[in-house]
């Protein structure tokens, strides 16, 4: 990759943090820069049988090295699945939920919750991002 283009990318990733300040640009930047590939991040509500959080499905094929960011406020983990690990803050939460075959829940509470999923796919080395929807 050229120094151009790697300053180009700084650049165009420093202006999507400063105007995802702004709720409907965020939702545009959430857009363009999601790159997956039929994998999915949901947010679930709280019902009476289940509790509030994400879920990230990982759609076609296996995706290998799933990892999941979450920043927010007053962020609280409630529940991950086993052998997941989370380190959590009442700002940002980041889990490590390896090799993700089917769906895989991380239950949270907090506010103003916006997540992604990065992982890849085997025999590819690009790396695909998920934005939660």
């Amino acid at each position: 990759m050229t120094r151009a283009r790697r300053r180009l990318l700084a650049l165009a990733a420093a202006l999507v943090l400063v105007l995802s300040a702004c709720a409907p640009v965020a939702q545009f930047a959430r857009d363009v820069l999601d790159t997956s590939d039929g994998a999915t991040l949901s947010y679930m509500l709280r019902t009476e049988s289940t509790l509030p959080g994400l879920v990230f499905d990982a759609g076609p094929a296996p995706a290998l090295g799933a990892i999941l960011i979450a920043r927010g406020s007053e962020l609280e983990v409630l529940g991950i699945p086993d052998g997941v690990l989370c380190n959590a803050t009442p700002e940002l939460v980041d889990c490590r939920l390896g090799d993700v075959l089917e769906r895989a829940y991380v239950y949270l509470t907090g506010r103003s919750v916006a997540a992604s999923v990065t992982y890849r796919r085997e025999g590819e080395p690009r790396v695909y991002q998920t934005f939660a929807r």
